[in-house]
């Protein structure tokens, strides 16, 4: 092969893989818009997204955590819609499950997992 070639598939590569990321962003922007249109009315302190990440992270550390939304019904109501209250992007290490973490339920986040943490 000569190297123009192999500089060829190179950046068709690089193109490939900043088409991705770009289009995973666009997503993912798009992901927080509808999340924060879910919210039109003044939040009191308690519905506050980052309140509620906060007291389900606290539940957690204390071993009190209450496993919210799990129930069957829940779970069937998802397959057509779901309203995630926050966008969670996290580290793919299966030790640390975002809806564990905060003691959320099915549909409470959306969860964007990363490897080695990289959004570009």
């Amino acid at each position: 092969m000569n190297s123009d070639t192999v500089r060829e598939k190179m950046q068709k590569k690089i193109f490939l893989i900043k088409y991705f990321i770009g289009i995973l962003i666009i997503g993912i922007i798009a992901t927080a818009c509808i999340v924060f249109l879910n919210y039109p009315k003044k939040l009191t302190q308690s519905e506050n997204p980052l309140t509620r990440l906060i007291e389900g992270n606290k539940r957690f550390q204390e071993n009190r955590q209450l496993h919210p939304n799990e129930s069957f019904d829940l779970r069937a109501s998802l397959s057509g819609v779901q309203n995630s209250f926050a966008v969670v992007v996290c580290c793919s290490d299966s030790r640390v499950p975002p809806q564990l973490i905060f003691d959320q339920g099915f549909g409470d986040l959306f969860v964007i997992r990363t490897a080695r943490n990289m959004i570009m």
